[in-house]
């Protein structure tokens, strides 16, 4: 199998391949991560801070590029005895009541799943939403190492497409050397909108499938007549790093080979209305991912415990008032910011970098990634004094954790003025 980063998030072990469980093998290529030093510098898991945050504020102001920032998101995650059954008729699984009787809850290797007592969950239907959680934070993973440059060319979050697309299953209809076929049959929904069946059919182009099996990168032509399957489809813009050029937009579809049957599947995410703690349908209350990928800057490395917080030392923060915002004021309305939507700049995205700095002058400071690029930033004298008044003065050498306002049109561009540096923190 090609080593490649992909292969690396989502790898198995080598041996034994035949019968084992899709999470054994997500969970060995877990530790193999920790204990690689190259892996680990690329991927960690971390348990990160739930209060809310810089970036949860900013996706409810701007709501136009929440599905761009939502990957930075998370809450906790622990993949410490991290398994589920498979198959549809798993071992018996043990209830308990709690919250006075009114929720039912059920653990199983080390997860804990919990829903209303109105409610009546089969084995198979539990062990397949475990299922689910786990190929959504595979997905996630996998969509973040979508964005790493690879063969020249990279990968962003789409501002012109801000549409999601939920989830949805079905199964393998026909596969040949140009398209995949796909039998949708459901789409996995939530409180907004509901799981719902449907019937429609989806040729997708074979260069445009991510698939993975059994929790690895697979080719395609791996992909069976009637395999169950989960897809999910994201928007990007595709930029070939170094042209200068604007970058075009794709649909890159990631499809995940399911061990539970549709039925399961559709007993597992039916129902999601109810509000009462005895009517509530079945959720992980532990559940999330983060990752070191930088947001939309696939080529460098950011901790993923920094992006989004609000623990470092603001560069925009020059009093002890509460009410002195994080981010900077000066920072151009973009997304849902801007009242007249008609005038909100489209092309700008959220980008993410961290980095030492090299140098500072009266107008920026310039730091280094950790792919070894320069990155400019302008930073007036008059804020690195206000800065200093209650901090310890900037200095050659402090870690930044920045994010950008930057242009999809110019995503070569590496200096950012004033008005298109969102947030920087010092840590």
């Amino acid at each position: 199998m090609k080593d490649n980063i992909e292969t690396r998030i989502i790898d198995s072990q080598p041996h034994g391949r035949g019968n084992k469980e899709f999470v054994t093998r997500t969970l060995n290529a877990i530790k193999k991560a920790k204990t690689s030093e190259t892996f680990g510098e690329v991927l960690r898991t971390t348990k990160v801070n739930q209060k809310e945050n810089l970036f949860m504020r900013f996706v409810k102001v701007h709501r136009a590029l929440a599905v761009g920032i939502v990957i930075v998101m998370a809450m906790s995650l622990s993949f410490t005895g991290y398994a589920y059954a498979s198959g549809t008729n798993p071992v018996a699984l043990i209830r308990k009541l709690i919250n006075g009787g009114k929720t039912v809850e059920v653990e199983y290797e080390g997860r804990k799943f919990q829903y209303g007592s109105k409610h009546n969950y089969s084995d198979a239907a539990i062990t397949a939403y475990a299922e689910l959680n786990t190929v959504s934070d595979l997905h996630f993973r996998a969509s973040n190492a979508f964005q790493i440059p690879k063969n020249g060319v990279e990968h962003v979050s789409d501002p012109y497409n801000t549409k999601y697309v939920y989830p949805w299953t079905g199964t393998i209809e026909s596969v040949n050397a140009q398209t995949v076929r796909i039998y949708k049959q459901f789409i996995v929904g939530d409180k907004i909108e509901p799981s719902r069946q449907v019937v429609e059919y989806i040729d997708i182009p074979k260069e445009r499938v991510s698939f993975y099996k059994q929790g690895e990168i697979a080719d395609p032509s791996a992909l069976t007549i009637g395999d169950v399957v989960i897809v999910y489809q994201d928007a990007y813009l595709e930029h070939r790093v170094g042209s200068f050029s604007k970058p075009s937009s794709i649909t890159q579809y990631f499809v995940f080979g399911l061990s539970h049957d549709l039925a399961s599947i559709q007993e597992s995410a039916q129902g999601t209305k109810g509000e009462k703690d005895e009517t509530r349908t079945i959720f992980e209350p532990s559940w999330g991912g983060a990752t070191n990928i930088c947001l939309n800057n696939g080529a460098d490395l950011c901790d993923s415990d920094k992006q989004g917080s609000t623990d470092g030392e603001s560069l925009y923060v020059f009093t002890k008032s509460p009410k002195q915002p994080y981010n900077n004021p000066d920072v151009i309305p973009f997304g849902g910011a801007v009242l007249d939507s008609s005038r909100a700049p489209k092309d700008l995205i959220i980008r993410n970098t961290q980095g030492k700095i090299t140098s500072i002058t009266n107008s920026s400071i310039v730091i280094k990634s950790s792919s070894g690029t320069l990155w400019t930033l302008d930073y007036s004298r008059s804020n690195q004094q206000s800065f200093g008044r209650n901090h310890k003065p900037l200095s050659v050498g402090d870690n930044l954790v920045v994010s950008v306002a930057g242009s999809v049109n110019y995503l070569d561009n590496r200096h950012f003025d004033n008005q298109h540096i969102y947030a920087m923190q010092r840590y």
